[in-house]
């Protein structure tokens, strides 16, 4: 069952039971733990889908291996705390993974502030899904169904009028992210060949063309990325002393509309159609930046028989 409520464990006393954990058990038995060389996955899929939604290995998923707070650490030790979501197991004899019926969440960056968070994605809409397990050159697949919470007023529009906003938004987000990532990969290769160009040619001479415009370019990304993200913030505290920014103002809508099972209200929809439009403008001023001024600057560069930029940005 998808249930919109959570619940804390009560302390344990002599007479209290152990609720199960919520989400889907997916248990599966090992005749011996496979070698460490051997490919031991769980993937999830909904319905008759092609692409999973998690495929879960005995390595965490890159990105997460030190992303948990002091918490979430202590939890490991206490045997009532949630299972791990990210790992797979593979012990000789009975496993259990416990999916909690969340999709990915939004990509992140390095340092990554956000007043109202929302880490994971949007939980699974009531249907079919299917896990297939694979050890080494074994499968095995099941199928299962999620079912409604049968007190939730909400019908299977509902539902998917929820799922589709949510994991709209986690994708730009996840653009969105992307792109921070490549401003701060390319500002450091600028800002390296900002002090070289500098050191050369001393300083009381006028600053070259190349230097002017590897100003300029330093100056349009820091824009871009104040605009998208609160580029102040250290700390999960900061964001009360500085102002969000567009990731943020759509991450707080998406952690609102996840709430209980109810399709986005009208108001919902119209927050996100702005801040999606606000959104997709600077990213247009920033592909502008991958295509047109970065490969202008890099023939400068290349010109006077320096390092071309290497990013991963599109247009190089």
């Amino acid at each position: 069952y998808r249930l919109a409520a959570g619940f804390e464990r009560a302390e344990e006393t002599d007479n209290a039971g152990t609720n199960p954990h919520p989400g889907v058990a997916i248990y599966y038995h090992l005749a011996e733990e496979p070698a460490a060389g051997v490919e031991v996955s769980l993937a999830l899929f909904a319905g008759d889908g092609n692409e999973p939604i998690w495929t879960w290995t005995r390595k965490p998923p890159p990105g997460t291996e030190d992303d948990e707070d002091d918490s979430e650490k202590k939890k490991k030790d206490d045997p009532n705390a949630p299972p791990d979501t990210k790992v797979l197991t593979a012990d000789a004899g009975l496993n259990r993974h416990v999916w909690d019926l969340a999709y990915p969440g939004m990509e992140r960056f390095d340092g990554l502030v956000m007043w109202a968070d929302m880490p994971g994605g949007p939980l699974a809409v009531p249907g079919s899904y299917r896990a297939r397990l694979t050890v080494g050159d074994q499968r095995q697949e099941t199928e299962f169904e999620v079912w409604a919470d049968p007190r939730s007023e909400a019908d299977p529009a509902d539902y998917q009028a929820q799922f589709d906003f949510i994991i709209e938004a986690r994708d730009l987000l996840s653009r969105t992210h992307g792109e921070i990532k490549r401003i701060r990969t390319l500002r450091g290769q600028l800002e390296g060949l900002q002090k070289r160009l500098k050191q050369e040619r001393g300083g009381s001479v006028d600053p070259s063309p190349l230097e002017v415009e590897i100003t300029a370019v330093l100056e349009t990304l820091d824009t871009i990325e104040k605009t998208l993200y609160q580029t102040q913030n250290q700390s999960r505290q900061d964001p009360l002393n500085y102002p969000i920014r567009l990731n943020n103002k759509l991450t707080a809508l998406m952690r609102l509309v996840a709430i209980g099972d109810h399709a986005p209200t009208t108001q919902a929809l119209a927050v996100k159609r702005e801040l999606t439009a606000a959104i997709e403008a600077q990213l247009a001023q920033l592909q502008g930046v991958w295509s047109e001024r970065v490969p202008a600057l890099n023939q400068q560069i290349k010109d006077q028989g320096l390092d071309m930029l290497t990013t991963a940005s599109p247009g190089l």
